[in-house]
């Protein structure tokens, strides 16, 4: 493990090369700590060989360090050794050093192999990834950003699953009465937790029950729920007070994912029914391992490791486009479900008060025109209920801006309107 202490001294005062001269007082700010402290790891990293220290005798006479290499060479040589002992935290430190590209060109391609599938004896199988943002949460009932929101469905499973149509999850069937007021799951067999605990259908109960806590009894998919009955070990039903004829895609959600209910919930290592578990979760690395009792597929993949880095600079120079290592890239464009929206507060005296406004940007914003956004105009979230005006141009744009109490001189001095497309 890499002496970040002595390579912060290095980094800072790297321009006096492998001489430098400087009072005990200044070292002791710059390590906030006592004079008497830096005489003491001056003397230690001098017993290490890393340095020579004479102390300044007298007083005003300054001390005098000489390093016993050039700090290029000792980067490389820690960096050198960090690869071959695969110590992360050494290696994204070294790579966070404002230091010349050059000094670590040699290293791109077995840091670009290092990240992606590696596989070692046994056939175990490890993907690295790099990530510039910290797990914030993995509740499923609280997670929103995708990443995480893919994470917790990784890691537990829903009753019913989405791909493309609904198919079975944790529930091999379903059905509801006629009006949709019952709706009654039977669950798989066997399936095991994390822990080895056997899922039944009162973990089902209790994970809609934490759920309605956490959202509010008034959660609008919710609302018209008065009842859970466990049926048997296996069947669960779900009574309304009103038709829920969606319910079955409703718990498709990651905040229905099945936990067991009687582990105490742990935001990061709660217990679930998924493919991969939670080994190692720490400020610098999180890990998942294949969980080898999975009721479904065992995963290809046994080990996924996220390394945390809050630098971007070091991921965007590991993951350089033209130097892939020994990896064969094929770059691919993902469409991914969802939708865009622009919304405005209707309630503020702004321009968008003006509805000619509104009705030109209804004309500008069309992303059949722009490119990298890709997607369709829809008026709807199912495309077969879409129906999508065809009549889009700047022209009608310009037309309702004329029109607009903005050709009066309305908003002038506030904003700027500019119709542009590439």
């Amino acid at each position: 493990m890499i002496d970040q202490t002595y390579f912060d001294l290095r980094m800072t005062y790297q321009q006096f090369g492998q001489k430098l001269t400087i009072s005990i007082s200044e070292l002791a700010k710059f390590w906030s700590i006592s004079t008497k402290q830096v005489k003491r790891r001056l003397r230690a990293y001098e017993e290490q060989k890393l340095l020579h220290y004479y102390p300044g005798q007298g007083r005003g006479h300054l001390t005098q360090i000489i390093f016993q290499s050039s700090f290029r060479d000792e980067v490389i040589m820690e960096m050198k050794q960090a690869i071959v002992t695969e110590d992360t935290i050494t290696i994204f430190y070294l790579l966070k050093l404002s230091v010349p590209a050059s000094w670590l060109a040699s290293f791109r391609g077995n840091l670009t192999n290092f990240l992606g599938i590696q596989t070692y004896s046994e056939n175990k199988r490890v993907l690295r990834q790099l990530a510039t943002r910290p797990i914030t949460t993995l509740d499923p009932v609280q997670v929103a950003i995708r990443r995480e929101y893919q994470l917790v469905l990784q890691l537990g499973d829903t009753l019913v699953q989405f791909d493309e149509g609904l198919k079975a999850g944790l529930a091999h069937h379903w059905q509801s009465n006629n009006d949709a007021t019952v709706w009654t799951f039977y669950l798989r067999k066997g399936v095991r937790f994390h822990n080895g605990k056997t899922m039944t259908a009162v973990d089902v109960k209790r994970t809609f029950e934490r759920v309605r806590n956490e959202v509010g009894e008034s959660y609008w998919q919710l609302v018209n729920l008065v009842d859970i009955i466990l049926l048997a070990d296996d069947i669960v039903q779900f009574k309304f007070s009103a038709p829920e004829p969606l319910f079955v895609r409703y718990v498709v959600d990651a905040k229905y994912v099945i936990v067991d209910c009687d582990v105490e919930f742990d935001e990061i290592h709660w217990v679930g029914t998924g493919a991969f578990q939670v080994t190692e979760s720490t400020d610098t690395t999180f890990k998942l391992a294949a969980f080898d009792d999975y009721y479904g597929l065992r995963p290809m993949i046994d080990e996924v490791v996220y390394y945390l880095v809050d630098d971007w600079k070091v991921v965007s120079g590991l993951l350089n486009p033209a130097d892939h290592g020994n990896h064969d890239y094929v770059k691919k464009k993902h469409t991914f479900p969802g939708a865009e929206f622009i919304i405005s507060n209707l309630k503020r005296p702004t321009i968008i008060q003006q509805p000619f406004v509104r009705s030109a940007l209804y004309h500008v914003i069309d992303t059949r025109v722009y490119d990298g956004i890709g997607g369709i105009p829809a008026s709807h979230y199912d495309s077969r209920d879409s129906a999508v005006r065809r009549d889009k141009t700047l022209a009608q744009a310009q037309k309702k801006i004329k029109s607009s109490e903005l050709s009066r001189g309305a908003y002038r001095s506030s904003y700027v309107i500019t119709f542009k497309r590439s």
